[in-house]
């Protein structure tokens, strides 16, 4: 069972979609400098998604930076701030 984000290397062993064609109107939002959010619920393909938006933006020559805020604390509005 995969848990975790699909990576380029485990894509020729694990059951993969590719979700380039996906990405077209994504790829658009933020070549226009656009803020983007992926929301969904867990293992419905946010991580895998970002990987392969990061892959082909970097394909394209941009900087990409992947911060993922998931170990964070946030259990109170005073642990946010």
């Amino acid at each position: 069972m995969i848990d975790d984000a699909i990576t380029r290397d485990e894509r020729s062993v694990v059951y993969f979609i590719d979700p380039a064609e996906r990405n077209v109107p994504l790829l658009e939002l933020i070549r226009c400098g656009e803020f983007v959010t992926l929301q969904g619920p867990r293992s419905s393909g946010k991580s895998t998604r970002v990987l392969e938006v990061q892959n082909q933006l970097q394909n394209e020559g941009f900087i990409c930076i992947y911060v993922c805020f998931e170990q964070i604390n946030m259990d109170s509005v005073d642990d946010f701030w």
